[in-house]
């Protein structure tokens, strides 16, 4: 609007209603209708919806510092307000208002420089007279307040402060909420510089009784290392933090541990750093790891491991010929490389109750040849890996009796061990600009009940697709309209359990069999198909939900339609149809 100043971000509170900003400065009251307008017309700067308010896309471009507008909703409606702005440019908030919202558990402030009217800097006042706050927010404030206005938050549960400048110490006077805070994140913006500003963690914090603690920043280790070993009731930590060169202490034995997200920053990962943790069940690893200490897969109760690997040399995933991958109650296994070279041991058939295996943005140097160990595996992924097929052949997965899913993408399409996999159920394949053969073989595929495949077909449709007899979802997009298939493949109308059909981007000729000849189908998709001129009929369609015949190339007619067709189809259809190519011929 052009009566409304630039240079200043927005914040409001509901749709169309309230905003909780005051200003020395007179506002207008031709100004507050031009804002008002302004909201509702443009509902995606704030959304209001379920009790939760969210206004995390706020104009930059506006000035409206200061008004109050009339609220016309019921405050006991908000349960939830999130707010995000610019904190290059500094915004006056008078939190009086706040004092309403009797429902409000949730308050989310994020990129403000709060001030009162008299311009002292600090944060919300009054948050004590909020009797259901649960959880509050504090991100990229530029100070921290008193040590006595925590006293004021014996009702949270939940404080996250988050992305402060690294000058700002850990606040003492948080250790007043030792009998209520649960959940506590204090984190800077994570920075490493070569000189040293290392924090301490106040000894007040002692008497806190947290189970969730999140840390993030430069801190003295040591202090850190008291800090935790204090924490009777820790379950989950998240420790984010720069280690400098010489620190020969980065985490103690934590036995009351059950979930750990560990990413350090400045030195590689030591060989020690999980001993100790005995109750772990879930460890999620980042950060420069040469050599992964394998003491991660010898402990005892150990469920899930994440690794996600930045190194610039190969990564051995073992320690030395003694440090064996020994665990018995390991379920999920992820590892990301970074494109980098990784060595798995041989020790990897000794996680015998491992179901999960996911590996991508790697290459293995080598893979064991025979996986027969893995005898509970039920889930492969394979993502982005080089020199697969000289190391994992079928002959190292035959002996997988339980595996039931294969995720694959951007391996080398000679992969055709895939067919031979008769226990799978689910595929998902994707290498969209590397010629792929439907091979006949794919008739094998009795028990498959999903087939997702985006690749550049090259063959026709093998009629060995028609024995899939328990696929349920076949979704096949081509990656190279000009190559591949001519004709549908009119004998998928005999798998009798397809119920999800996607052709997408083949150039196809000739007519589509008619949905009806479907027994179970309910969705069908043919987007972005060349050359068919006439669309499926609708005739007897009774049982289809769903029907998507967007960028056609060619379409001149619209399908058949009868009045079984349910009314929620037409619309769709209608809603999503492509322009015509042509004049309508029915």
């Amino acid at each position: 609007s052009p009566m409304l100043p630039r240079g200043c971000a927005i914040i409001l509170l509901c749709l169309c209603t309230i905003i909780l900003f005051k200003t020395a400065d007179a506002i207008t009251q031709q100004e507050m209708q031009a804002c008002e307008a302004l909201l509702r017309n443009n509902p995606d700067i704030a959304s209001f919806r379920g009790g939760k308010f969210n206004a995390s896309r706020c104009c930059t471009d506006l000035l409206l510092v200061g008004v109050t507008l009339s609220c016309s909703l019921d405050q006991s409606a908000i349960t939830s307000i999130t707010i995000s702005g610019n904190n290059a440019v500094p915004i006056f908030i008078d939190f009086d208002e706040l004092q309403l919202f009797h429902q409000l558990e949730s308050i989310s402030l994020s990129g403000l420089s709060l001030a009162l009217r008299n311009a002292t800097l600090c944060f919300p006042s009054g948050l004590e007279r909020l009797p259901n706050l649960r959880s509050v927010e504090f991100r990229e404030f530029p100070c921290l307040p008193p040590d006595d206005y925590w006293a004021g938050l014996t009702q949270v549960t939940n404080i996250k402060i988050a992305e402060l400048s690294q000058t700002l110490p850990p606040p003492p006077g948080i250790a007043v909420l030792n009998s209520t805070l649960k959940t506590f994140f204090f984190g800077h913006t994570l920075q490493f510089t070569p000189t040293p500003l290392n924090h301490t963690i106040p000894s007040s914090w002692n008497a806190l009784n947290l189970t969730t603690f999140s840390i993030q920043g430069r801190f003295d280790l040591s202090s850190l290392a008291d800090f935790l070993t204090t924490m009777p009731y820790l379950e989950s930590l998240d420790f984010r933090c720069v280690v400098y060169p010489g620190e020969t202490r980065i985490l103690p034995p934590l036995p009351q541990l059950v979930q750990l997200l560990f990413i350090p920053s400045g030195v590689p990962i030591p060989a020690d750093a999980f001993y100790g943790f005995d109750n772990l069940q879930s460890l999620y690893i980042s950060g420069d790891v040469v050599r992964f200490p394998s003491s991660a897969f010898q402990l005892p109760k150990i469920l899930d491991v994440t690794i996600d690997i930045f190194s610039y040399t190969t990564v051995v995933l073992s320690d030395d010929s003694e440090s064996q991958w020994n665990s018995t109650s390991l379920e999920h296994l992820t590892l990301s490389a970074g494109g980098r070279s990784v060595q798995f041991p041989d020790s990897l058939n000794n996680l015998v109750n491992l179901s999960d295996l996911a590996l991508s943005s790697c290459a293995l140097a080598p893979f064991p040849a025979n996986l027969s160990g893995l005898t509970n595996l039920q889930t492969l992924s394979l993502k982005s890996i080089s020199t697969l097929n000289s190391t994992l052949t079928y002959a190292g997965l035959a002996t997988l009796p339980n595996i039931t899913t294969l995720i694959a993408g951007n391996l080398d399409p000679t992969n055709t061990w895939m067919w031979k996999l008769t226990t799978l159920k689910y595929i998902d394949y994707f290498n969209p600009f590397t010629p792929f053969t439907l091979d006949a073989e794919m008739g094998n595929m009795t028990n498959l009940e999903v087939f997702t495949l985006w690749a550049r077909i090259t063959t026709e449709f093998p009629s060995t697709l028609a024995s899939m007899t328990s696929l349920k979802i076949l979704r096949l997009q081509n990656g190279d309209p000009t190559a591949g298939p001519r004709s549908f493949p009119s004998f998928l109308t005999k798998i009798p359990q397809l119920e999800d059909l996607r052709l997408q981007g083949f150039t196809i000729s000739g007519s589509f069999p008619d949905i009806a000849l479907f027994p179970r189908l309910r969705r069908l998709d043919l987007s972005g198909i060349f050359g068919m001129s006439s669309p499926p009929s609708l005739v007897g369609a009774t049982q289809l939900e769903s029907l998507s015949l967007t960028a056609i190339t060619g379409l001149t007619s619209l399908p058949s339609i009868t009045t079984a067709v349910p009314l929620t189809l037409l619309r769709a259809l209608f809603s999503y149809l492509p322009l015509l190519s042509g004049p309508l011929t029915d």
